[in-house]
């Protein structure tokens, strides 16, 4: 041990510094989860940074081997109030939503994408007019654009003087469905707002002046020059998203036909597809016989792979990507040992660092877990095939796409059941056709856009790119019409983390089996995390009450459910409404509803929880006189379409308490309340108390 390794700082460098930044990256994340979930004063996590920095300091000029530890602790707690402190320092404050309009001066940031008659954009707002409201300058929006002809259509950095009010999407009020404020809170949105073109002005069309506006902007020029070449619709909706990372073509069923054929991560550029740009400078470097020539083409290289990063939009898996090819690059040129874990987890500990939010982000998420699964799994599951190498050469090569596709699975599909509640079934088959035909996609429609200025030559390349994405579309769809093609579930943040101890003990024992000393305590460990795993299912799922709610929707939805039933009263068999109930029914392991949309008073009461309900669909009582007794019933449930009106209280219907779903027109709901006040009846404004929810410990919906 020479002088330097004396001191903790010089083993620090030595040791700890380049072999562990999975330790780095783990305190730093487990900081900023809490950060998320638990807040805390963070003047209380600042005193902890400054203490652990002087112990740090301090034991810089301690000598003795064993005290060494007293520096990696401080290093872990100063990184563990780090991820705190800068996680809350990040976070995008809540906005106390008024329903009242306002001005603001908006420029666009991105590229307006039109869908569903309207164009939806990010935004900034440069200028408040209420004074009010001058804490939003600077703030980041997702404003959706409605305008009444498409020649008015918006452009990226157009400003533009607007009226509106902004707020913060919710989960609609539902247990365990997605939470899309939450989702634009971490993605750096302040919130998002509908403004019709009446309420906007237009002061002024902007140019590009930031490389991400300039990078987008080449983006739309590099998709218009493959429709110059002959490829339109889906096509070239599929090959934007493969070669530019650019989705915004991409209609919804599309999405969800590469979802369910487990071949989503083909349209999000990722490692695969900036590994392809790296084998190309690979090949490019192997002709190489000169160090000049070697580090031209490799610093040609390294530009080339943050150019397309950054023509691609920088997403977590394409910077990741990018930096841990950089790092193999720098190595290969200088004739040094590669680590991948190294580079994996600094690139990791950098963007943290950079947006503490991107731990959260479903992309991270996946991008991570696959390579720290293929890296780990791949050589172990090819292991069992060694000896196919020299025997089975054909085989063999077969198998080898195969292995690195399920060993991505391996750690990925936690979180895939996690964030979508679904699994591809025939992920292994379609993957393996992708593998051989993705590189061919990829390759063709980059040099397309090269060869595409050459007279005819384009032309041909077009046609040729069509018919093999046609082909490609085609099978996608054919295997996502399969049966049983895809399989839904619901886990809980508790039981993933037990599906990962227990993929932990059981790989672990794969390993040491082999050694008849570990097998017993092998086994022990995975019958135990078994075990775990098994109660932490049962308990998340015991499910004995029933429900009522009616959730924060835009139309008339009521659920009402139980053990044994599942009814959901909607105006439309086409309504949305189930998307955002169906993790509540794979959480309890629902069957699909029974839907009623019949409008007749018969079909839409129920007892529920002992209470009479009644679902009013319609004005049906108008311009009727009752001369019995009015109904009465606990809960009258008003559609938005019921129009107010004295007699329907005092002759028809006497609740005790009235129900007004979301969706409810302003001065209907006004009128409605007055109407409710001087009768002194009670009343719930989904819009303005979010979801209703009545939970009963007994069985007994009745209709």
């Amino acid at each position: 041990m020479n002088s330097t390794d004396k001191h903790l700082l010089g083993w620090f460098f030595r040791n700890y510094f380049t072999t562990t930044f999975a330790r780095l990256s783990f305190c730093f994340a487990v900081g900023i989860v809490a950060g998320e979930f638990f807040p805390a004063d963070i003047r209380s996590f600042v005193c902890l940074l400054a203490l652990a920095l002087s112990v740090m300091m301090i034991s810089v000029f301690v000598k003795y081997d064993s005290r060494r530890w007293i520096f990696v602790v401080a290093l872990d707690f100063f990184l563990f109030g780090a991820g705190v402190v800068m996680l809350q320092q990040q976070k995008i404050p809540e906005i106390h939503y008024s329903g009242e309009s306002h001005v603001y001066v908006v420029e666009l940031t991105s590229t307006p994408k039109y869908r569903n008659g309207y164009f939806s954009s990010d935004a900034k707002i440069l200028y408040a007019a209420d004074l009010s409201e001058e804490n939003t300058v600077g703030r980041n929006i997702l404003l959706n654009i409605f305008v009444d002809s498409l020649s008015n259509a918006p452009g990226l950095c157009d400003r533009y003087i607007i009226r509106t009010n902004i707020s913060m999407p919710d989960n609609h009020g539902i247990p365990y469905s997605f939470d899309y404020g939450l989702y634009l809170r971490r993605h750096g949105y302040y919130g998002s707002s509908f403004v019709n073109s009446k309420d906007m002005h237009f002061l002024e069309r902007g140019s590009a002046k930031s490389l991400f506006h300039k990078s987008e902007q080449l983006r739309q020029y590099l998709i218009e020059r493959y429709r110059d070449i002959g490829i339109e619709g889906n096509e070239l909706a599929i090959l934007s998203a493969i070669t530019l990372g650019d989705k915004s073509l991409l209609s919804g069923v599309t999405k969800d036909y590469f979802s369910a054929a487990g071949v989503a991560h083909i349209l999000v550029v990722s490692g695969m597809h900036v590994g392809f740009i790296f084998m190309l400078i690979l090949l490019c470097l192997r002709h190489c016989r000169h160090k000049i020539s070697i580090y031209i083409v490799g610093c040609s290289g390294l530009v080339l792979l943050w150019f397309y990063a950054l023509l691609t939009g920088m997403a977590p898996s394409v910077i990741r990507a990018s930096f841990m090819f950089s790092v193999m690059l720098l190595f290969r040129i200088s004739g040094n040992q590669y680590r991948t874990a190294n580079a994996l987890f600094l690139s990791a500990f950098l963007m943290l660092l950079f947006n503490p939010s991107l731990l959260f982000d479903v992309g991270f998420q996946l991008s991570y877990t696959a390579v720290l699964s293929i890296s780990y799994f791949y050589p172990q599951i090819m292991q069992l095939f060694k000896s196919w190498h020299n025997s089975h050469k054909i085989a063999y090569r077969i198998v080898m796409p195969l292995a690195v596709t399920v060993s991505a699975q391996i750690l990925t599909f936690p979180i895939v059941l996690y964030h979508f509640h679904q699994f591809p079934v025939y992920f292994a088959f379609t993957n393996f056709f992708i593998s051989a035909v993705a590189p061919v996609v990829f390759i063709g429609g980059i040099f397309s856009l090269v060869m595409g200025y050459i007279p005819y030559v384009g032309d041909i390349m077009g046609d040729i790119l069509v018919y093999i994405l046609y082909l490609f579309d085609w099978f996608v769809s054919f295997v996502a019409h399969l049966p049983f093609s895809v399989t839904k579930g619901y886990l809980s943040v508790v039981e993933c983390i037990g599906v990962y101890i227990f993929i932990l003990f059981t790989a672990n024992a794969f390993r040491q089996w082999n050694y008849k000393r570990f097998r017993f305590r092998s086994t022990i460990g995975v019958a135990c995390s078994l075990l775990l795993l098994s109660a932490t299912i049962i308990v998340n799922n015991i499910f004995h009450d029933s429900y009522c709610i009616i959730p924060d929707h835009r139309q008339l939805c009521v659920n009402l459910f139980s053990p044994s039933d599942n009814l959901l009263f909607i105006n439309d068999d086409n309504d949305k409404a189930e998307l955002y109930l169906e993790p509540m029914w794979l959480k309890y392991n629902l069957s699909e509803p029974t839907i009623v949309t019949d409008s007749s008073l018969i079909n839409n009461a129920f007892i529920f929880g002992g209470k009479k309900f009644l679902v009013l669909r319609n004005n049906v009582f108008k311009g009727k006189r009752n001369l019995s007794a009015p109904l009465t019933v606990d809960y009258l449930i008003l559609d938005r379409t019921v129009y107010p009106s004295e007699s329907l209280f005092d002759e028809f219907v006497r609740p005790d308490c009235v129900i007004i779903p979301s969706g409810m027109y302003p001065s209907r709901l006004r009128a409605i309340e007055g109407i409710l006040t001087e009768r002194n009846i009670n009343f719930y404004s989904v819009d303005e108390q979010g979801a209703f929810v009545l939970r009963s410990s007994a069985e007994d919906i009745c209709l």
